[in-house]
């Protein structure tokens, strides 16, 4: 996955942004939708060609939100399709092509406007990703 996106990045680099943690030595970039973390030894991107911005904030949450899980409801909008992920407390969209992205993973959300994608295994929040605000409930 770290190499799709970086593959992305490279195909069309204006509007993605970057933040570099020294101290965990992790690299983080962003579409402006979606932040994705990856360790600095697997970032083949020349970081100098994007902007720095302040993107580790996202990830200095040291608790977990309520799951969510796909539900088959769909909301098809000029240019993407949005799934709805729901809670027991909670439902949020996001764009269909971030789930796809992300489908081995834990789904988080607190009611905010962000959904947490998690590491089954360790745990740890490898992506957020922006809420689709809707007037659907």
């Amino acid at each position: 996955m770290n190499a799709k996106i970086q593959a992305e990045i490279v195909k069309a680099p204006i509007g993605w942004s970057y933040d570099y943690d020294q101290v965990e030595e992790e690299v983080y970039f962003s579409d402006g939708v979606m932040v994705k973390r990856m360790s600095v030894r697997e970032c083949m991107i020349d970081l100098s060609r994007l902007e720095q911005v302040d993107l580790i904030k996202y990830f200095q949450d040291d608790f977990s939100w309520p799951p969510v899980e796909p539900t088959k409801l769909r909301l098809k909008e000029v240019g993407y399709t949005a799934i709805c992920l729901e809670g027991e407390k909670h439902k949020c969209w996001i764009k269909e092509s971030y789930y796809k992205m992300f489908r081995k993973y834990i789904f988080e959300y607190s009611g905010g406007n962000w959904v947490q994608v998690r590491h089954p295994e360790t745990i740890e929040i490898i992506a957020v990703i922006a809420v689709i605000k809707t007037n659907r409930e």
